[in-house]
């Protein structure tokens, strides 16, 4: 018998996220409208309670640009490297 990795494949029965699951349904063409609808309301709603700006993570609206940062190497001994190209 021989086996080939790249018919390898994984097959995902049930996903336990339920904002992935919502996410899924609404866009399935083949679930009925019904489901569909309360899938993107409910995603609406769960969009609304966790907005981006209080996810912790950087958005286009925070303009204050990072703090420059000074750095030096030093080397094993604690003396400064040469920069000088020689």
């Amino acid at each position: 018998m021989f086996r080939f990795e790249e018919t390898s494949f994984i097959v995902v029965s049930m996903y336990r996220n339920p904002v992935l699951i919502a996410h899924k349904t609404a866009l399935n063409k083949s679930v009925s409208k019904d489901k569909r609808a309360d899938a993107e309301r409910m995603l609406k709603e769960y969009n609304g309670e966790h907005s981006r700006a209080e996810s912790g993570f950087p958005t286009s609206s925070d303009a204050t640009p990072p703090q420059a940062v000074a750095s030096q190497c030093f080397g094993a001994n604690g003396s400064s490297l040469s920069t000088s190209s020689g």
